[in-house]
């Protein structure tokens, strides 16, 4: 079961893990501000997804109406705070663009919010108790699953 870890990772032995512990193995205020951390970008990310989903509903809604509608229909895009006359055949490549991005925006964004909840589950598994409550974790020990 032996390895070699770095400062501060689980050996297992058998059932349970055991921190190596040294001068350079992070203290418990060290752990429970990356798990914060990771607690705070997980809910950016999470926020940031709601907003680019609402985006990619609207661009299909625009899409969707622009099905029904002739190519040299007039319509009405803005560009910054400007409404500028198009045709839907003018705007219609532009909004398809735009859509793909988000969708690329929005992918790479679940990936990470993956990533983050990850390396955040993996920190409430070794350290008991990090997630429940706010006292101070310089105590902290890995849990013993034996």
């Amino acid at each position: 079961f032996g390895s070699r870890v770095i400062a501060g990772q689980a050996l297992w032995y058998g059932t349970s893990r055991v921190v190596v512990l040294n001068a350079m193995a992070e203290t418990g205020e060290q752990v429970r501000a990356r798990y914060q951390t990771l607690v705070k970008k997980c809910t950016s990310l999470i926020n940031k997804a709601a907003d680019l989903t609402q985006q990619r509903d609207e661009h299909q809604l625009v899409l969707q109406a622009f099905e029904k509608a002739e190519p040299e229909r007039r319509v009405f895009r803005k560009i910054d705070d400007v409404l500028v006359e198009r045709t839907v055949a003018e705007v219609k490549p532009a909004v398809e663009q735009n859509l793909k991005s988000i969708n690329k925006l929005l992918q790479r964004d679940i990936e990470q919010l993956q990533d983050l909840k990850r390396q955040r589950a993996e920190l409430e598994r070794m350290y008991e108790g990090l997630a429940v409550d706010g006292n101070d974790v310089s105590d902290l020990v890995l849990e013993d699953d034996g």
